[in-house]
Parts: structure tokens; sequence; C-alpha cells
């Protein structure tokens, strides 16, 4: 009977420690797919940045052509 409480208690404990595995191992993933997601809004962020900025330094040429062209 000692016996077969002793296994049970090595199973309980067996298992405490996989689920305490298992719940790392989840919080490691989440971490990992959070830095993915955050890396991929950055990304997009920079590059409509960097478009509008073109935009808008392709805008304020022709602006100046005009300006020139109506001055003439």
């Amino acid at each position: 009977m000692e016996n077969l409480a002793n296994e049970t208690i090595k199973q309980a404990q067996k298992f405490g420690m996989l689920d305490l595995q298992f719940t790392i191992l989840k919080l490691v993933s989440a971490g990992f797919i959070i830095t993915l997601f955050a890396i991929v809004i950055m990304s997009i962020y920079f590059f409509l940045k960097t478009k509008h900025k073109k935009q808008v330094m392709e805008y304020e040429h022709e602006l100046k052509e005009n300006t020139s062209n109506i001055l003439k």
C-alpha cells in the first residue's frame, strides 16, 4: 500500500512538472507570436511613413515648379 502511495506521489509530481513546462512553453510561444506581430506592424508603419514622406516631397517639388511657372 505504501508503495502505491509513493508511486501516486511520484506521478503527481511528474505531471505537475509537465504542467509547469507546458505553461512555460505556452508563455514563450505567446511571446514569440507577439514579437512577430509587433515586427509586422512596425514594418507596415515604416513602409507607409516612407511612402507618405516620398509623396509629400513629390508634391512639394510639383508645387515649387508650378509656383515658378506662374511667377515667370
